[in-house]
C-alpha cells in the first residue's frame, strides 16, 4: 500500500470557529492591540483554550481579518494520532477553509451560499470572489440526515437563511447556492432548498488547476475537503 510521511489535515466544523472581523484602520502594534480586543469580543474561546490564527484579506479595498480557532485539546489529539502513525503534519486548518478552496466562487457571481455536509456537522458559508464573509456551523451532518432527513434539512435551511438575509440586505438579491460534501446524497435537501429559496442548488466546480473531468466531478464531491487540502 501507499504510506504518507507528511500530511495536510482539516479540523471538523464542530471543533473550529471562523470569523471575519473588520478592524479600525490602524497598523503595526496599534492593530495588534485592537485585534486582541476584537478576538475577545467575537470569539467564545481564549488563547488558553484554543489555537488562534488570523490573516488579513482585502474586500473591496477594505481591510478585514479572517480569524480561525481550534481547541487546543483537539489539536493535541490530532497531532498525537498523526505522530503515532509516523506522519508529519504540515498544516492544520478548519474544514470550511479547505472546502471553499477546492471550488472557488465563480468570477461572475456576486455572492454564493456554499453548503458543506460532513459526518457530524454542517457549515454554511457566505462568500464572493474576494473573500469568505460568513460561516455558520450546524449539526446537520450525515449522521443527522440518516436519522431524520427532513429535520436535518430544515435545520440546515435555517442556517442558510441567516446568510441569505445578510446577502440580500447588504449585497445583492442575486446569489447562487452551491452544495458539496455529502449534501447531494439527500434529494429531499435539494428539493427543499429550491422551494424555500426559489432557485435550484448547484454542484461545485472544482479549482481549474485540478483539471477534474466532468464525468468524475460528482464522485469527488464527498472528498471536497481533501481536494482543498491538496491545492
Amino acid at each position: 500500500g501507499v504510506r504518507a510521511q507528511a500530511a495536510h489535515m482539516s479540523v471538523g466544523n464542530e471543533h473550529s470557529i471562523l470569523r471575519l472581523i473588520t478592524p479600525p484602520p490602524l497598523q503595526g502594534r496599534q492593530l495588534d492591540a485592537v485585534l486582541e480586543y476584537e478576538f475577545k469580543k467575537h470569539l467564545p474561546l481564549t488563547e488558553d483554550e484554543a489555537e488562534i490564527r488570523y490573516e488579513t484579506v482585502t474586500d473591496n479595498d477594505e481591510l478585514r481579518v479572517l480569524v480561525g480557532t481550534v481547541r487546543k485539546g483537539h489539536v493535541q489529539a490530532l497531532m498525537s494520532l498523526a505522530g503515532a502513525a509516523g506522519v508529519r503534519v504540515q498544516s492544520l486548518e478548519p474544514r470550511a477553509l479547505a472546502v471553499v478552496r477546492a471550488a472557488p466562487c465563480a468570477a461572475d457571481s456576486e455572492a454564493e451560499i456554499y453548503v458543506d455536509v460532513a459526518g457530524e456537522s454542517s457549515s454554511v458559508n457566505g462568500r464572493n470572489a474576494h473573500t469568505l464573509f460568513m460561516n455558520r456551523v450546524g449539526e446537520a451532518g450525515v449522521s443527522r440526515f440518516e436519522e431524520n432527513p427532513s429535520a436535518a434539512a430544515r435545520s440546515l435551511i435555517s442556517d442558510m437563511d441567516d446568510v441569505a438575509h445578510y446577502i440580500t440586505n447588504q449585497m445583492t438579491n442575486q446569489f447562487r447556492i452551491v452544495l458539496t460534501g455529502a449534501a447531494w446524497r439527500y434529494p429531499e435537501l435539494s428539493q427543499m432548498i429550491e422551494r424555500h429559496f426559489n432557485r435550484p442548488p448547484e454542484r461545485p466546480i472544482f479549482h481549474p488547476d485540478l483539471d477534474v473531468p466532468a464525468e468524475l466531478a460528482q464522485d469527488l464531491e464527498p472528498f471536497t475537503a481533501a481536494i482543498g487540502l491538496a491545492i
